[in-house]
């Protein structure tokens, strides 16, 4: 996310990182390859945020892992969508990350909201309450 997760154009101007509540070696870089993890009998490929709703990102983490020789079966998304709670951002961002997702299993956990966990038809299979805002 622009101003989030990076900063664009930080490289040529630098004085951009004056703007964010940031400093400017705050830590997060992006990666150079697909990463897979093994977790039991499944390999998992994290996608940060919003990068399940961006197709290319999607295709990219899954061929990637693939010329790696380590195809994920279940893509996970990790995000704070709670920073949206009471809005309708929670149900845009699940419906926008229908399509480059396409069929592999998914899970999300938007951070705090209720979790997904979807199959390769793109079916809610569980759905897990929140607990930020609990009362």
């Amino acid at each position: 996310m622009p101003f989030g997760e990076y900063i664009p154009f930080a490289d040529t101007l630098p004085w951009l990182h004056r703007l964010t509540p940031f400093p400017a070696d705050f830590g997060i870089s992006a990666g150079n390859s697909a990463t897979v993890f093994p977790a039991r009998r499944v390999a998992l490929a994290p996608l940060i945020c919003f990068e399940d709703t961006v197709p290319h990102l999607v295709r990219g983490v899954v061929a990637g892992a693939r010329q790696q020789k380590r195809a994920p079966d279940v893509l996970v998304n990790l995000t704070n969508d709670g920073w949206f709670h009471g809005s309708s951002e929670l149900d845009q961002h699940l419906v926008t990350a229908v399509f480059p997702i396409g069929r592999m299993p998914h899970a999300d956990g938007p951070g705090g909201e209720h979790g997904n966990l979807g199959d390769h038809r793109w079916r809610r299979v569980i759905r897990t309450p929140g607990n930020l805002h609990r009362r």
